[in-house]
């Protein structure tokens, strides 16, 4: 992965919830104005490896937000519920 690579996944996950208008790709910065626009103008096989990067990028962000919620405790209180919900036979099996 080349410098300019790592420079936008670190900018793009740093700025997840503080960058409002736009994502900062090295020194330019983008609105999601201009990459809506890009985004139509990508040809149909363009479009899909997008997409499909775009789904494996949203993941990972996901990820790294649940794991971070649950290193901070926010998810125990949830957990606590769900046990005690089996412990009293109130949970269904899948």
């Amino acid at each position: 992965m080349g410098e300019a690579k790592k420079r936008y996944y670190l900018m793009i996950f740093n700025g997840l919830g503080e960058i409002e208008h736009g994502f900062r790709i090295g020194d330019f910065m983008l609105s999601v104005q201009t990459i809506e626009e890009a985004i139509q103008q990508l040809p149909k096989s363009d479009l899909a490896k997008f997409g499909d990067w775009f789904l494996e990028f949203d993941a990972h962000a996901w990820d790294k937000q649940i794991e971070g919620d649950a290193n901070a405790g926010k998810l125990d209180s949830l957990a606590a519920a769900a046990l005690e919900e089996y412990i009293n036979g109130k949970a269904t099996e899948l």
